[in-house]
């Protein structure tokens, strides 16, 4: 089964700086390496995935002041 595409980072927009992390306590998770965004946590890439997705399609997590960018601030 293939992993869903990664939306674009939800605090700095960017999508070329994005990937899956894995930790020895099983833990992944997206991360964006330009703004050092984490998405939450999961027990797999997919999954991992799946959260960060969700999390963009959050209004109110992208509407936030803290999670815009400076430019558009």
């Amino acid at each position: 089964m293939t992993n869903p595409k990664m939306k674009a980072c939800p605090k700095c927009f960017d999508t070329r700086e994005l990937a899956v992390y894995s930790y020895e306590n099983g833990a992944r998770h997206v991360e964006c390496l330009k703004c050092n965004y984490l998405g939450p946590p999961s027990g797999s890439v997919r999954g991992a995935i799946k959260l960060h997705n969700e999390r963009c399609d959050d209004g109110d997590y992208r509407t936030a002041p803290e999670n815009q960018p400076e430019n558009i601030r």
